[in-house]
C-alpha cells in the first residue's frame, strides 16, 4: 500500500511540475528582439538627432539606446521621441546622471499596427550642454540600437520556446524523472 501512496505522489507531483512547467513556458509573455544595429562611431547630441528604422513586428515596446557619457560630467536633460510622420507616438526624458558609458533602456506600451511603418527615433537635448552625450552610430550614420516586442500570442510565444535548446530540456528532463519514478 506504501509503494502505491508513493508512486501516486509522484505521478501527482510529476503532473503538477509538468502543468507549472507548461504555463511558464507557454502562457507567458514575453519581449523578443524585433531588430539590432550596432556601431562604434560616437556622435555628440548637440541639436536634434533623428535616425528612421522600420518595425519587423507590431507592438515595439523597448528600445535600448547604445549611449556615452565620457567622465560622466553632463548632467542635462534629454528627450526621446518615436515619431510617425509627425506624429509622437513616444516621448520620454532622461537626464545625463541616468547615463554612463551603456545601454539605456526606454520601455514604454506597445505601439500596435507599427509592423513595417517608417518610425523615426528622435534624440533632443534640452538645454545646451557643455559635455554632450554621446550616441552611438555605425559606418553609414545609422543609430545603434535594438528595438523589441511584445508578443501578444500566447502560441507565439509557445513556438518560439519550442526552438529553444534549454525548453527542450527542461521537457525532456520532466519526462524522465516521470518514467523513473512511474
Amino acid at each position: 500500500m506504501t509503494r502505491f501512496v508513493n508512486r501516486f505522489w509522484s505521478l501527482g507531483l510529476g503532473i503538477a511540475f509538468l502543468g507549472a512547467a507548461f504555463l511558464t513556458t507557454a502562457l507567458l509573455v514575453k519581449n523578443h528582439l524585433d531588430q539590432e544595429t550596432g556601431g562604434e562611431a560616437f556622435l555628440p547630441i548637440t541639436e536634434d538627432l533623428r535616425f528612421s528604422f522600420t518595425p519587423l513586428h507590431d507592438n515595439i515596446n523597448i528600445l535600448v539606446l547604445r549611449l556615452r557619457n565620457p567622465g560622466q560630467l553632463n548632467k542635462d536633460p534629454y528627450e526621446v521621441q518615436i515619431l510617425q510622420g509627425d506624429t509622437v507616438l513616444v516621448s520620454q526624458q532622461f537626464s545625463g546622471i541616468n547615463v554612463r558609458d551603456s545601454d539605456l533602456r526606454i520601455q514604454f506600451p506597445p505601439l500596435p499596427n507599427t509592423q513595417g511603418d517608417n518610425l523615426d527615433i528622435l534624440l533632443r537635448p534640452l538645454s545646451k550642454a557643455d559635455h554632450p552625450i554621446q550616441v552611438a552610430r555605425n559606418q553609414q550614420g545609422r543609430l545603434s540600437f535594438q528595438a523589441f516586442y511584445r508578443s501578444n500570442q500566447i502560441t507565439e510565444s509557445f513556438f518560439t520556446k519550442l526552438g529553444d535548446l534549454r525548453f527542450l530540456l527542461l521537457w525532456g528532463v520532466t519526462i524522465v524523472v516521470l518514467l523513473i519514478y512511474v
